[in-house]
């Protein structure tokens, strides 16, 4: 049987934050990884494929603003969705 719903990436610094937001997707349907910062996101996201990235802006090792730029600037990722919470 195929998986249903989407694969998501839920960037947050704030434990808190990052449980709520990975309960909130899982209870509609979707998978969420978690990531506490954005240095591990890029990590992540350059071994894993996501539908989806939900990004906290103010992070500290590399915010969200950081995130995007490196995105932008990788062939692969460029076309990552990403919705900043």
């Amino acid at each position: 049987m195929a998986e249903r719903g989407a694969r998501l990436l839920i960037v947050d610094d704030n434990k808190v934050n990052r449980m709520l937001l990975k309960r909130s997707v899982e209870l509609q349907g979707h998978r969420a990884v978690l990531a506490e910062n954005g240095r591990l996101a890029i990590d992540v996201l350059r071994r894993e494929a996501f539908d989806l990235l939900l990004l906290d802006i103010e992070m500290p090792e590399m915010d969200g603003f950081e995130v995007m730029e490196q995105l932008l600037a990788d062939v692969k990722l460029r076309d990552m969705p990403v919705i900043v919470t």
